[in-house]
């Protein structure tokens, strides 16, 4: 999908270049006349505002579009955060996506059961082989964490 912008380009290439008709070039584009002609207009305070972005990014760089918004309103602008963040997107102010923290699973160490006597804490894993021929053997290790003795290793095909 070509953005609308694009299609302007192409249709200014296609007059200039090619000598194609504004008609005929908007026909090729898929552009109407109406979008070709269409200037956007800048709001007289545009400028004013753009600089006053500029300052607080520098002054509170992680601030985001929600905070500034907010700062520019307390100050007296009427905003709204799309301007805002349009504005910050042309300048290029706008901040890399801040990733969420990822959680921690399982229990903290300081909360795992220690091994205070035999027999009080076993741990088990599973292993797994190759034979020779290409069978799958599977190991299961239990061992005593108080004395770090293995206890059993029972072997089976899987």
């Amino acid at each position: 999908m070509v953005s609308p912008a694009r299609r302007k380009g192409v249709v200014e290439y296609l007059e200039q270049d090619k000598g194609y008709s504004q008609r005929g070039a908007c026909r090729v584009a898929e552009l109407s006349r109406g979008a070709v002609r269409y200037e956007a207009k800048k709001k007289p305070d545009e400028d004013r505002l753009c600089r006053r972005i500029r300052q607080l990014a520098r002054r509170y760089p992680r601030y985001g579009n929600a905070r500034i918004t907010q700062q520019l309103r307390r100050e007296g602008w009427q905003v709204n955060r799309k301007r805002v963040h349009r504005i910050r997107k042309e300048e290029g102010l706008v901040l890399p996506r801040q990733r969420p923290k990822r959680r921690r699973r399982g229990q903290p160490a300081e909360r795992l059961q220690r091994a205070a006597h035999r027999d009080h804490v076993w741990s088990y894993d599973f292993v797994e082989d190759r034979t020779e021929k290409g069978g799958r053997l599977r190991v299961l290790a239990i061992l005593d964490e108080y004395t770090r003795e293995c206890l059993a290793l029972p072997v089976a095909p899987s």
